[in-house]
C-alpha cells in the first residue's frame, strides 16, 4: 500500500500529485518530488541557498 504525504509546510502540490509517497515493502521507501522553493507569497526564491531556507520570505 503505498502512503501519500503532503506536508502542511510547504506549499501545496499544484495538480494531482503527492509531494512524496512512501511504499513500505520489507522496509520503508520514500519517492520525493521534485520541487522549487517558494516565499510563503508564492514567489520562487532567489537563489538555491534560498530555496532550501524554510520561511525564506523577503
Amino acid at each position: 500500500m503505498l502512503t501519500v504525504h503532503t506536508p502542511l509546510s510547504i506549499a501545496p502540490p499544484s495538480s494531482a500529485y503527492a509531494h512524496d509517497v512512501s511504499a513500505p515493502v520489507a522496509s520503508r521507501w520514500i519517492h520525493i518530488s521534485g520541487q522549487v522553493g517558494l516565499n510563503d507569497d508564492g514567489t520562487l526564491a532567489g537563489d538555491a541557498e534560498a530555496q532550501t531556507l524554510p520561511n525564506n520570505s523577503q
